[in-house]
């Protein structure tokens, strides 16, 4: 403003709308603060991978963020930071880990994605595993879809042969366990029970599979890649990711989409059919 050709009246007058660096300070923080929360958004809005899996995952990491408080809150700017975080969090709390049945099904969601399901405890995993075992049991299509995909005897060329050996053993074991357990209950209850134990042991595999493929693939988490290399050794569970993982994490995709048609809908292209919109919306995402 010292450049300005202008008088010292005019100069001085919007002088007191000015930012002081008491206020800048208090921009930054606020910067500091809700940068993971943009970070956050962009994760669970991709295109190219599953979302839904992750939300609790970003939640989680965002909600550890905020309860790491300044160690030396004698200074004003440490206080005013920490009271920045403890309101964030209380609003994080409110509208995601308080209601307990949004959680729940967030819960069920992370479950098969392999980063998400790290970052369940013990208690959370057995919660989403007795669901999962419940929606097993009593939904046939699970299990009409299921002997329609049965494990090839080729191995993938992902698969090693010492895993195949393992793999082989392991299921001549379920089949000999069913077989016994078959022999000792009746047939009202037998399909059930070998269910849940052949359910059970796909579960024990994935929780040691994930957290083999955290460790070395880095560079690609990917929820979908990891379902694609080890859906013939995870058959149920595999069924279960591409129901649950389908479903996108925020409407950002949904929001596009309707975006993207109204472009191709506008007025200038009355004349096209639906057929062809429907076309075009399609190829394009």
């Amino acid at each position: 403003k010292h450049r300005l050709d202008i008088t010292l009246k005019q100069r001085n007058q919007p002088a007191s709308f000015e930012l002081t660096s008491d206020n800048y300070n208090t921009i930054g923080m606020m910067l500091y603060v809700l940068r993971p929360f943009k970070a956050a958004t962009k994760l669970i809005s991709g295109s190219s991978y599953p979302t839904v899996g992750l939300t609790l995952y970003a939640i989680r990491k965002i909600q550890n963020f905020l309860e790491k408080t300044a160690d030396d809150e004698n200074n004003e700017n440490d206080e005013l930071l920490a009271q920045m975080k403890t309101r964030l969090l209380g609003r994080l709390k409110h509208y995601t880990i308080d209601d307990k049945a949004q959680f729940k099904r967030l819960s069920l969601y992370a479950y098969f994605d392999p980063l998400g399901l790290s970052d369940l405890n013990r208690d959370e995993r057995a919660s989403v595993e007795c669901e999962i075992k419940n929606i097993y049991r009593d939904d046939r299509r699970f299990s009409c879809t299921l002997q329609q995909a049965q494990p090839s005897a080729v191995a993938t060329s992902n698969t090693n042969d010492k895993v195949t050996k393992s793999s082989t053993k392991s299921k001549s074991l379920k089949a000999a366990v069913c077989s016994f357990l078959e022999t000792l209950l009746d047939d009202s209850h037998s399909r059930n029970s070998t269910l849940i134990i052949t359910i059970d042991v796909e579960m024990n595999k994935y929780k040691v599979l994930a957290m083999q493929w955290l460790n070395t693939s880095l560079c690609d988490m990917n929820a979908s890649t990891f379902w694609a290399t080890y859906a013939n050794e995870m058959p149920i569970l595999s069924l279960f990711a591409r129901k649950y993982l389908a479903t996108p994490g925020t409407s950002a995709s949904s929001k596009s989409a309707f975006s993207l048609s109204a472009y191709y809908g506008r007025k200038e292209r009355a004349l096209l059919k639906p057929e062809n919109l429907a076309f075009f919306c399609f190829f394009e995402r």
